[in-house]
């Protein structure tokens, strides 16, 4: 029997669902920051703060979709690097 089975079960489609559905969130935001201009909405926050990641520092900001990612890891951005961002 497959290991990895045996850890997920019959819950497997529901992990794997869930990781695809996650995957492309990330993929549509991460293609949009690099390929559109920032919009005008709530989307906004994201652009920026993924912004700082490639055009600041690349040691900071490396979630794309969900930045609280950042804030668990430690590699949240500080206050001096949004304002010159927004420079």
């Amino acid at each position: 029997m497959d290991t990895f089975y045996l850890f997920t079960g019959d819950y497997v489609w529901y992990l794997f669902s869930g990781f695809l559905a996650g995957y492309s969130t990330y993929l549509i935001i991460h293609y949009s920051v690099h390929r559109y201009r920032s919009p005008r909405n709530f989307l906004k926050i994201l652009w920026r703060h993924h912004s700082l990641h490639h055009y600041y520092s690349d040691e900071v900001a490396f979630s794309v979709s969900f930045p609280v990612w950042d804030w668990i890891f430690g590699t949240l951005p500080t206050r001096k690097s949004k304002e010159l961002l927004k420079e």
